[in-house]
């Protein structure tokens, strides 16, 4: 699968809307042959604060910025319409975080996503999500475009290591947005949970995956922290204020994730695992299992894309990502 990349520029946005032309020539991002792909990544940056272990391009949102991000995000999406070939069969909005858009900005970008671009029957697409950012307001917006799946960043059910990570959410607001997202009509749910946070113990971590699988969540993504040196807690970590979990506890924490997703196979929930621990003997073992389908996303290094990282696993010298479980007989809907 090809997959192109949308990310409008935002660097230096005006503080008012404007009808400039956009400074990248989108033709240049294509294959040689001209045609686009099947898959789609779409970047939002803003973030209600910005935590300190996250390297993906992002910054805490002016909402005066919104505006004439989302008429930009119209306006090269138009763009990438004209060039576009071949059908759509998934699109990942990710961020950055989606939900920090205004609800009247959130659905003009996703009026734009669904009805400038050509889909497959039966494609699949995903909007990223905080917690405490799904009001019944924004979970209707989802809804009303059809969005198959909602990724909510839960990451833990411990205030000590959410406050750890800086994420800023009350656990019981997880729980809300799953309700809010049901309610409206959204038949998947993914909760995103980190794992290997400093002052983890398995016991936290078994309770953390008892909470997620608790929701009856469609999808369950577990990533193992990483200390990107590009990172403050990269940086505190390379100074010695942040000791990183033992490598054994950490094998032991994914481990105990596989575990229990295995046993939740039998509820329809799928499980991706991703480690930060580099170069276990077996990590290679596992790549190019039958979950890559799900996030089939841009295969760039920029930072916009790095967080479908298990999909970048092949050409890294750091495999980030192994599959712990999945029910075959899921139906995929791509």
């Amino acid at each position: 699968m090809r997959t192109v990349k949308v990310t409008a520029a935002t660097t230096s946005l005006p503080m008012a809307p404007t009808n400039a032309a956009l400074p990248v020539e989108l033709g240049a991002q294509l294959p040689a042959d001209g045609a686009c792909g099947d898959g789609m990544y779409v970047h939002v940056p803003f973030c209600r604060h910005k935590c300190h272990y996250c390297d993906f391009y992002s910054f805490v949102d002016a909402q005066d910025r919104q505006e004439v991000f989302v008429e930009r995000m119209e306006n090269e999406l138009q763009q990438w319409a004209r060039l576009q070939r071949g059908e759509l069969q998934t699109l990942f909005v990710g961020g950055g975080t989606p939900t920090m858009l205004r609800p009247e900005l959130l659905d003009r970008m996703l009026s734009a996503i669904r009805g400038v671009l050509k889909w497959r029957a039966g494609a699949e697409w995903t909007v990223e999500a905080n917690p405490e950012t799904v009001s019944e307001e924004i979970a209707a917006v989802l809804a009303k475009h059809c969005v198959s799946r909602v990724s909510l960043g839960a990451q833990s059910f411990q205030p000590e290591l959410l406050a750890a990570l800086e994420r800023t959410h009350d656990p019981a607001s997880v729980g809300r947005a799953v309700g809010r997202l049901r309610q409206a009509g959204i038949k998947a749910i993914n909760l995103d949970l980190i794992y290997a946070v400093p002052g983890a113990t398995i016991d936290l971590w078994r309770r953390d995956l008892a909470a997620t699988l608790e929701l009856n969540p469609e999808h369950m993504s577990c990533y193992g922290l990483m200390y990107e040196s590009n990172t403050p807690l990269g940086v505190r970590h390379k100074r010695g204020e942040v000791k990183a979990i033992g490598e054994d506890l950490e094998v032991e924490m994914h481990e105990l994730a596989a575990r229990m997703a295995s046993c939740a196979m039998r509820n329809r929930c799928e499980a991706v695992c991703s480690s930060g621990a580099s170069q276990l003997p077996w990590v290679t073992k596992r790549q190019g299992t039958p979950l890559c389908w799900l996030m089939r996303m841009a295969s760039s290094s920029s930072s916009a894309t790095s967080r479908s990282g298990w999909m970048e696993a092949s050409s890294r010298p750091r495999a980030r990502w192994r599959v712990c479980a999945m029910p075959s007989s899921t139906s995929r809907t791509m």
